[in-house]
């Protein structure tokens, strides 16, 4: 949670400034995020153990 506040703050800001979006281009945003953090999961977990290498 430390961490992710900053980004969070600086999504925001970059939504409405160099995007022009309002409310829903945050949520947009954030949500793109989201969905990375997902799908880099699921990747890793498909990737398995390689031996320990």
């Amino acid at each position: 949670m430390f961490l992710a506040m900053p980004f969070q703050n600086i999504l925001v800001v970059m939504a409405e400034e160099t995007w022009q979006t309002g409310e829903s281009g945050v949520g947009i945003l954030m949500a793109a995020g989201g969905i990375g953090g997902v799908i880099g999961a699921l990747w890793i977990a498909k990737k398995g153990d390689n031996g320990g290498t």
